[in-house]
């Protein structure tokens, strides 16, 4: 069922506004003013939808439903109300002025009147008001009939995708969520910030993106560690972007979210068999990788089993990176053999941990978007040493917010990453 025909749907049921109605919640008079509207206007919402004319066309229909009902909203004047409208019937309708704000990040809806916006690296509460528990339930089914997902009692958390406002959007409602429906929106910037860009953000210095992007360009197999949220996929995307064009990347992802724009990149998405037919999973991708002349391997955030897919391709000797929520660098490394147990091997845990200590190189850790970790792995015969190179002193701690300053405190070691820092130098010695 489509947005159009949901939303006629409930209008035909809902009972009929009274004249004079000054309405406190923004979500309710924007919906009875669009239930009026798809009653009087289908015809034209639907040339709308399909690019034919431009939205403009409806803002006169708009205003002669407002003066002919008299809506009115505390705090809005007119042409507020028009855009909140529009917003409605072809966007993400109250929430999607916060998606519009300069450096947000996400939305959090708590319920119908806790709804939080994070942007940059501040949380902040907003004063919309969806009005009643109803009226936000009802706000899921349709992010659900635009978005053409699936949630009821029996998937009653779900996550839909909005590709064109690259939005991940993961909504919760009974019985699970038994106080009241939630919904994240989490937003994926459409611009490919540049490590020059996460200096001046604060995420590094100059120096220590320097030696990330030697990490990255000499072939190192990286792992970005840290918390949901906290800029891991931000800099793989970064350090990614600055490879030569003719470095192919395959990028392999559940839902999309790294955006690359560089040339020579194939981004692809996993495919369960959810819904019937062939399921495409981490491992059957990567091992198509190898018949594709690809030299970086990018295996987006790993979960459970996943992790064996990233070690295959680590181990047979392909260059990779990949991503996974763990406490810090160190931990990361476990964290990755735990996950690859949980695929259904029976090698020892001893055997894993060799293994990946010897198919990993490097090790970022991210902490609210600030470098706070870079360690080195270094394997010889006898021992695994983690070599710390860069670490973050911190002088001021809060919620979503990191200042101190970083400092380097090692060099290379290892013989595998010397001998890539010397090739990709052209034979030269690196400033190790």
């Amino acid at each position: 069922m489509s947005v159009i025909d949901r939303v006629n749907a409930r209008a035909a049921r809902a009972s009929k506004t009274s004249l004079e109605e000054q309405f406190i919640s923004i979500y309710e008079v924007v919906e009875a003013i669009t239930e009026e509207l798809l009653k009087t206007n289908k015809d034209l919402i639907t040339q709308i939808t399909l690019n034919e004319i431009p939205e403009t066309a409806l803002e006169m229909a708009i205003i002669k439903i407002i003066s002919k009902f008299n809506y009115g909203l505390v705090g809005k004047d007119r042409e507020e109300l028009v855009k909140e409208v529009l917003d409605h019937v072809f966007r993400h309708g109250v929430i999607q002025k916060l998606l519009d704000m300069p450096g947000c990040n996400g939305v959090f809806i708590n319920g119908p009147d806790n709804v939080w916006a994070k942007i940059g690296n501040q949380m902040i509460r907003t004063d919309i008001n969806f009005g009643s528990i109803k009226n936000l339930l009802s706000f899921v089914y349709t992010l659900k009939a635009k978005l053409r997902g699936e949630i009821n009692e029996n998937i009653p958390l779900a996550t839909l995708e909005d590709p064109k406002q690259k939005l991940r959007i993961i909504c919760c409602i009974a019985p699970i969520a038994h106080v009241s429906p939630t919904i994240v929106f989490r937003k994926h910037n459409g611009k490919a910030f540049t490590l020059g860009d996460l200096v001046a953000m604060g995420m590094m210095t100059k120096e220590l993106a320097e030696d990330l992007n030697a990490y990255n360009q000499a072939g190192a197999n990286i792992i970005v560690s840290g918390k949901g949220g906290a800029g891991k996929t931000t800099l793989m995307r970064a350090l990614l972007e600055e490879l030569d064009i003719r470095v192919r990347i395959l990028t392999m992802e559940e839902q999309a979210e790294f955006y690359l724009k560089h040339p020579n990149a194939m981004q692809l998405l996993t495919k369960r068999n959810d819904w019937g037919g062939q399921s495409f999973n981490l491992e059957y991708i990567s091992e198509m990788g190898n018949k594709m002349t690809i030299d970086r391997y990018v295996y987006g955030e790993l979960r459970s089993g996943e992790a064996m897919s990233f070690f295959h391709g680590a181990f047979s000797g392909n260059v990779t990176m990949t991503s996974l929520h763990a406490l810090n660098a160190k931990n990361a490394i476990l964290k990755a053999m735990v996950m690859m147990k949980m695929s259904g091997t029976n090698l020892s845990d001893r055997v894993l941990l060799d293994m990946l200590h010897e198919a990993t190189n490097i090790i970022i850790h991210i902490d609210n978007f600030v470098v706070t970790e870079v360690v080195e792995v270094v394997k010889t015969v006898e021992k695994v040493e983690y070599n710390t190179l860069w670490e973050f002193e911190v002088e001021r701690r809060e919620i979503t917010f990191l200042q101190g300053k970083h400092k380097k405190v090692g060099q290379i070691r290892s013989d595998a990453m010397r001998d890539k820092l010397r090739t990709w130098k052209g034979g030269q010695e690196y400033a190790f």
